[in-house]
């Protein structure tokens, strides 16, 4: 009789072992699916990189003190770091901030200390686009270092409520969306 169980939860044993290999190796080959797929609409420089940062927190102290989460770094053939943003909106529209979001995250790339830190940061990163059409990557030149450390500087001023007051957005339908809007010295328009 304890053979018979023996055998039987051995049985059992191999039978849910095989279960959880066949649901890993389904998942892998979904995951294998999707990569092919996405990379497959990416540039030829990001479908050919490898991706070596996502979802990652990064701060550097200097030049200044930044803080960024990376969307997604690839590292192209050629040992060049590629900073990509996802953005989600209804049309597929590249704003300053996205540029500037990127330059900062390049920024923090080429001063940080990380798994990568050696290699060189472009110049140029990319906006991955998701919109009710699809997905669509734009390939956007990055504000300088210089630029950025600039914006920081102006930041901290305006959080301090030192300097210059903001400038009123180009278009007023920026102004319901603006952080600053409780602050700002125009009319709600």
């Amino acid at each position: 009789m304890s053979f018979v169980l023996v055998g039987l939860g051995l049985i059992l044993g191999l039978g849910l072992l095989l279960v959880l290999l066949h649901g890993r190796a389904s998942r892998t080959e979904e995951a294998s699916t999707y990569e092919r797929e996405e990379r497959s609409a990416m540039p030829s420089e990001l479908s050919t990189a490898r991706l070596v940062l996502s979802e990652h927190l990064l701060r550097c102290e200097a030049p200044d003190y930044l803080v960024t989460k990376v969307d997604q770094v690839f590292l192209t053939a050629t040992g060049v770091l590629v900073p990509l943003e996802t953005k989600t909106r209804n049309r597929p529209v590249v704003y300053r901030s996205d540029e500037v979001q990127l330059g900062v995250t390049a920024v923090v790339l080429a001063s940080a200390s990380h798994a990568f830190d050696r290699h060189p940061v472009a110049s140029h990163g990319y906006v991955r686009l998701v919109t009710p059409d699809g997905t669509t990557y734009r390939r956007v030149t990055l504000p300088t270092q210089s630029e950025i450390l600039d914006l920081a500087r102006r930041r901290r001023e305006l959080v301090a409520g030192r300097g210059e007051p903001p400038r009123p957005a180009s278009s007023p339908a920026a102004c319901p969306k603006c952080a600053s809007r409780a602050r700002c010295p125009q009319p709600l328009r």
